[in-house]
């Protein structure tokens, strides 16, 4: 009966954990291909780009700011070119490259 009852409680434990673990890798890959596509720029500045490092840089952009973000990263916007100027990236890598960086310069932020 213990068994059970120990079971029971920590089902939505783990649970949880499973249920983070694809963001997680998404996360993951996002980073890699940030630093594969868009990091020659966003560590450093170039050309304007607002820079990882400096959340202040990325505070002004507009309520829309995720839709914008992922409309802008894979079409491009000013000097940045769509794809961080890759064009063998999907849709879905792209993406992810934003939601890291989302994840990074907004940490209290919560992602869907």
């Amino acid at each position: 009966m213990k068994r059970i009852s120990l079971l029971v409680l920590l089902t939505p434990f783990a649970l949880g954990a499973l249920a983070e673990n694809p963001h997680t890798e998404r996360l993951q890959h996002g980073k890699q291909v940030y630093l594969a596509a868009c990091a020659s720029c966003h560590d450093t500045g170039e050309s304007g780009a607002p820079m990882l490092s400096r959340p202040e840089q990325w505070s002004e952009r507009s309520e829309l700011w995720e839709a914008v973000l992922l409309e802008h990263a894979n079409k491009g916007y000013g000097q940045m070119p769509g794809e961080g100027g890759d064009a063998s990236l999907q849709e879905y890598d792209v993406d992810a490259a934003a939601e890291y960086i989302l994840s990074r310069v907004f940490p209290e932020r919560t992602t869907d």
